[in-house]
């Protein structure tokens, strides 16, 4: 029996030697490679679409916006040397839109005329102006004396002429001109055609004894005709033929703001 168990206790230290108990190499379970996680790309945001380009604005919006700047708060009443009186809207050079012609207070009984026009989307100013305004491209340096209510304006080839008379209260001086507009370079461009100047002096019902026109003296019988083929020269130069067109030249005395800018809208429309 002793043996027995003597061998069962050799039988089991064999068992232990061979493999339990030692340390044996032993292989690395396997672990299955898996794929590497690719980090998912965000979508490229979509650039927005360039806005498209609002449209220009019209004269009518661009003359609108002029007025209510310089001219809305303006009281003729307690303001009468910057106030607007009158206003017309030809197009001065023909090239479809409108130039805007301000009758404004002049010296004594003339009035002073300031024309605006437009160019690259703003109102410039092209003749003398009381307004801080950029001036056109081919501005003028001298200014537009005369009144709307009387203007002459006349078709000339591919613009217009327009006919100015001007004096002062004290009826001792005159100046008469015409100028011609048209374009030059994709703008308004202007030229003096003709013009005089007559100091007047010892006027009597009307008439004057003296009168000197451009540096030279002369009595009313020999300076009236002279003035009157002047005039006669430039009419038959420059006839009205469009009469239908002309009714954009119309002139309008100012009675209120809103009034004023439905005139704009309704000629620039």
């Amino acid at each position: 029996m002793k043996v027995l168990i003597w061998f069962s206790i050799f039988g089991a230290l064999l068992s232990y030697n061979a493999g339990i108990g030692e340390n044996a190499v032993r292989e690395e379970p396997v672990i299955p490679e898996l794929p590497p996680v690719m980090e998912e790309e965000s979508a490229e945001t979509e650039e927005n679409p360039e806005t498209e380009e609002a449209p220009a604005p019209t004269a009518a919006q661009l003359y609108t916006e002029f007025f209510r700047t310089h001219y809305e708060s303006v009281d003729p009443k307690t303001d009468w040397d910057n106030a607007a009186y009158w206003i017309a809207l030809p197009d001065l050079d023909f090239n479809g839109i409108p130039e805007l012609i301000v009758e404004k207070a002049g010296a004594s009984a003339s009035g002073l005329l300031e024309i605006y026009t437009i160019e690259e989307g703003e109102v410039r100013t092209f003749g003398y102006s009381r307004l801080d305004l950029p001036r056109a491209r081919n501005a003028v340096d001298f200014a537009f004396e005369g009144s709307l209510s009387d203007i002459n304006i006349h078709e000339d080839g591919d613009g217009f002429s327009i006919f100015l008379a001007s004096h002062n209260g004290a009826m001792d001086f005159e100046r008469y001109a015409y100028y011609r507009f048209t374009s030059s370079d994709g703008a308004l461009a202007c030229e003096t055609v003709s013009a005089y100047v007559a100091e007047m002096t010892d006027w009597e019902d009307y008439r004057f004894d003296t009168a000197v026109w451009n540096g030279a003296e002369y009595t009313y019988d020999e300076f009236e005709p002279l003035y009157r083929e002047w005039l006669a020269d430039y009419f038959q130069a420059h006839p009205i033929s469009d009469a239908a067109y002309m009714e954009n030249l119309r002139t309008y005395e100012i009675g209120n703001t809103e009034e004023m800018l439905a005139l704009i809208a309704e000629i620039c429309g």
